[in-house]
């Protein structure tokens, strides 16, 4: 396997190393257009270049790449360029131009069946769950102790957040975020869906379809049609 390096930064490396190290993959740095030339490493990951990197087809052919340019929840208002979604959102189209495919890191302890769909660029947790015929895309993650219920879908640059459940059926579009503790359950009658952008925060407990780009702190616990 060849080495990897990191795509942008994130101040805690820690968890994403645990399953670098546990799948015995080898991290050699990281590269960011922000932190090059001012900050030797973060995590003990040196930085060694820029996101310009990944133009230089040599370098690229002998290394894969991981995305670890994160959400951090917070709106850069002076330059909104610099807010966690959107540089998250530029990498990836930069990788897409670029024609990498990230490696999948996925925990030997997440437990998954052979049936299940996987894109690029996906990290597993320990501990968390993917039940049959499940669908996972690029660029999503799975956290510590999360369960995917049978045949769900996940779309592309979706986190689902540390001990949430997401029962069978379930589709979740793209960048979404569901935070900790959230409970996605079945209808009785009717699919759910959680449409693109959507934001699902800690304890949400949600039993029906969330619209696009909506966002749902923890005062909004039970989301429920009631016709």
């Amino acid at each position: 396997m060849k080495p990897i390096v990191f795509v942008g930064h994130r101040s805690n490396l820690h968890d994403i190393l645990l399953v670098c190290k546990d799948t015995g993959r080898q991290v050699v740095g990281l590269l960011d257009k922000y932190f090059y030339g001012n900050t030797s490493e973060v995590c003990g990951v040196p930085v060694i270049g820029a996101d310009g990197m990944l133009e230089d087809r040599a370098f690229v052919e002998d290394h894969d790449f991981f995305l670890t340019s994160w959400w951090d929840g917070k709106e850069n208002l002076d330059n909104p360029e610099h807010s966690g979604d959107n540089l998250r959102k530029t990498r990836i189209k930069l990788l897409e131009d670029n024609d990498i495919k990230c490696t999948n890191l996925m925990h030997p302890d997440c437990k998954q069946l052979d049936d299940t769909e996987l894109g690029h660029g996906i990290i597993a947790m320990p501990f968390s769950g993917i039940s049959h015929f499940c669908k996972v895309g690029n660029y999503s993650v799975i956290d510590w102790y999360t369960y995917i219920g049978h045949r769900c879908t996940i779309g592309n640059n979706v986190i689902v957040g540390a001990r949430s459940t997401l029962a069978g059926g379930i589709v979740v579009e793209d960048n979404v975020r569901i935070g900790l503790s959230v409970t996605i359950t079945e209808g009785h009658d009717r699919s759910i869906t959680i449409h693109k952008n959507a934001k699902l925060w800690a304890g949400a407990v949600v039993f029906d379809s969330v619209p696009e780009d909506s966002s749902y702190t923890h005062n909004h616990r039970l989301l429920r049609r009631l016709t």
